[in-house]
């Protein structure tokens, strides 16, 4: 039997700093005062629910900063429901997607109701966007990890990188890529099936020494393209030689050096099975 702690980082990319522009990246987790609020920690938790979105970079998704806001914070408290309610582990990530889905358009929709697009707004957008669906202005990206003491529940939607570290070092991915993603595009929320589009996974919390969620602003930043595995192994070893303390110490480092290098936001947060 394990406990599960909670550790996030995220910095604001240098293009954005340069263009004054704010950060898309958003990162929630549960429990604590408020998903999303806290020193992003959650120390000896049985069941722990992590959900970090990155609002989708183009001129036609102007609002996608909040769109992220909403998507990271409508998962992680829908999460804590369904863990509540007692939903089975194999329908968790089932369940949650397509309650985070129906919620976060009405949710974009009543923000464009209380906040319609300015003209100063319309002015960056290409043409015909007018003619298409406002909610693409909020696209956010989004990845959710819903821990208990036997199982971990995982969703991605769009890009971004999930990475499941095991008690020998061992690396993996668990989610397949997404076939959207071509020429820089990818899955959002902004899409009618976003639900149907995005990939989970359930695997046996045993199995996991930590998990770890990272938008596509920290792996871009690595001049490997198969960096997964080292970062994994190293983080994973920090936290059985060092501490928790320690890495989460240096997580602000670590995400600021990769925001900085690739001009990207970037978020990293890591799930450790805390042995009892």
């Amino acid at each position: 039997m394990s406990d599960w702690e909670v550790l996030q980082a995220s910095a604001r990319g240098s293009v954005h700093v340069r263009d004054g522009t704010p950060p898309q990246d958003a990162v929630a987790w549960w429990p604590g005062p408020d998903a999303g609020a806290g020193d992003g920690w959650v120390h000896r938790a049985a069941e722990v629910v992590v959900a970090v979105s990155d609002g989708v970079g183009s001129r036609d998704c102007f609002r996608s900063d909040r769109g992220s806001y909403l998507a990271a914070m409508l998962a992680c408290a829908m999460g804590a429901d369904l863990l509540r309610t007692g939903v089975p582990a194999d329908e968790l990530a089932g369940r949650l997607m397509a309650d985070v889905a129906a919620r976060w358009r009405t949710a974009v929709q009543g923000d464009l109701a209380e906040q319609p697009v300015t003209a100063d707004e319309r002015a960056g957008v290409s043409a015909g966007w007018s003619d298409g669906d406002p909610v693409l202005a909020y696209a956010a990206t989004l990845l959710v990890a819903v821990a208990t003491p036997t199982a971990l529940a995982l969703v991605q939607l769009g890009d971004g990188d999930v990475l499941l570290v095991d008690d020998g070092g061992r690396v993996g991915c668990p989610m397949p890529a997404d076939p959207s993603s071509v020429a820089g595009s990818t899955s959002s929320l902004a899409r009618a099936d976003a639900a149907a589009v995005a990939r989970t996974a359930l695997v046996d919390a045993g199995a996991v020494a930590a998990a770890l969620l990272a938008t596509d602003g920290y792996g871009n930043a690595f001049a490997d393209p198969d960096w997964q595995g080292e970062v994994g192994r190293d983080v994973c070893e920090q936290l059985v030689h060092d501490g928790p303390t320690a890495v989460r110490e240096r997580l602000d480092s670590w995400v600021g050096d990769a925001a900085a290098v690739g001009g990207d936001d970037a978020t990293l947060a890591i799930l450790w099975r805390a042995e009892m």
